[in-house]
């Protein structure tokens, strides 16, 4: 395997690896062989993969593709989760981009194949592959041409754009390639099909759409949602599974109804704690189901809070004690010794979390809470909180 950079340029990477990519690119290349750009390429990619997958670091041969794809790879972390959904056996990724969620897949011993348009990527992930050690097949194709000529899979992965003309748009229609329009010969290949969709996507325009849904997971590192999956079986047609996957280094956490449950939520007067769900949970639609489980009761039925007496164990979502009360003005906030900082969350009331830090003239941090909200008998009010989780 040749290296595509020298040891002098590898080195000289290592070196300026903090260094800002726009000066680099703006800066003459100190290398004949390797320009500015491709520098800079490389330092904003280490950049990036020091937050979303720090062990590419420890490969100074590994190159970096451009910004975009960049931006469009999974996290480690959903990586690895998506891989475990998928079972041993051949495994073919429709639309590769860097080749996170293939080394995934190969690390866990699947028989992966790595399939994308662009021909650049794809040299650039046959070398990267080597540096890694993955015995990936990496084939030069759009996903719907491979499809038409493919062989029987496990598993088919495909993770379409959500890129028009440059912009970042949601719904089905706008997807590249389209699942939709893809979605039988897709099955037809797969005994399987694990799809990767934005996590604005609404779930019942994808019921609404794709056949034989069997589960979906709704994907999240910390607090914000990450990815849409959705698992595609021939003959799945009863109402899907439906997974909320929160990641962390320290472990994952994860809830599991099926979509056909609803919960009928009762509706009370603010008590000793507040609980926020997670952005997930709310995602799901499954807020009121997991607070009802948990006999909680709701602040309003617009107001996506909840309520208890008692600390709810293994709550997703945050957790906040409740102090005192207090009016929306900077007397009060001052008599309630708020200070100059408070975090301020607003819901389903009139004002923005902004609007009110302006009215009592306080800035956003520190560490207590100002909750505004709608309470059960449709009054506004607000709270100076504690959070605990």
């Amino acid at each position: 395997m040749k290296a595509r950079f020298s040891d002098e340029v590898l080195a000289w990477l290592q070196q300026h690896r903090t260094d800002d990519p726009l000066r680099v690119m703006l800066s003459k290349s100190p290398f004949e062989s390797v320009s500015n750009r491709v520098l800079a390429t490389q330092i904003a990619g280490m950049k990036v993969a020091a937050a979303k997958y720090p062990l590419l670091l420890q490969y100074p041969q590994y190159q970096y593709p451009v910004k975009i794809s960049l931006e469009q790879s999974s996290s480690m972390l959903t990586a690895s989760y998506k891989a475990d959904l998928v079972p041993e056996g051949s495994l073919v990724d429709l639309t590769g981009g860097m080749g996170i969620d293939a080394m995934h897949f190969a690390k866990l011993g699947r028989e992966v194949t790595y399939v994308d348009i662009d021909s650049e990527l794809c040299q650039l992930n046959t070398y990267n592959f080597q540096v890694l050690g993955y015995d990936i097949k990496v084939v030069c194709s759009s996903a719907e041409q491979y499809l038409a000529k493919a062989t029987r899979y496990d598993t088919v992965y495909i993770d379409p754009s959500r890129r028009i003309s440059g912009n970042k748009k949601t719904g089905m229609a706008n997807l590249h390639p389209n699942v939709v329009v893809l979605q039988e010969g897709l099955r037809q290949v797969g005994s399987q099909v694990l799809i990767k969709l934005s996590p604005m996507q609404d779930i019942s325009e994808v019921l609404a759409t794709l056949q034989h849904v069997k589960h979906i997971h709704i994907v999240a590192v910390k607090e914000d949602v990450k990815e849409l999956l959705v698992l595609v079986q021939a003959g799945s047609t009863a109402n899907p599974q439906l997974t909320v996957a929160v990641l962390s280094e320290g472990g994952n956490t994860t809830v599991s109804r099926s979509m056909d449950v609803t919960a009928a939520i009762d509706i009370g007067p603010v008590s000793t704690y507040l609980y926020q769900p997670h952005p997930a949970v709310v995602k799901a639609a499954i807020h009121d189901q997991l607070a009802t489980e948990q006999g909680l009761t709701k602040l309003h039925p617009n107001t996506q809070l909840y309520t208890g007496a008692e600390l709810a164990k293994n709550y997703l979502g945050k957790i906040y004690l409740v102090l005192e009360p207090m009016q929306l003005r900077q007397k009060a906030a001052k008599a309630a010794g708020v200070g100059k900082y408070i975090n301020i969350v607003s819901k389903n009331h009139p004002l923005s979390p902004a609007q009110i830090s302006k009215k009592i003239a306080v800035q956003q941090g520190g560490d207590n809470y100002l909750v505004a909200v709608t309470t059960h008998d449709d009054k506004k009010q607000a709270y100076i909180c504690q959070r605990i989780q």
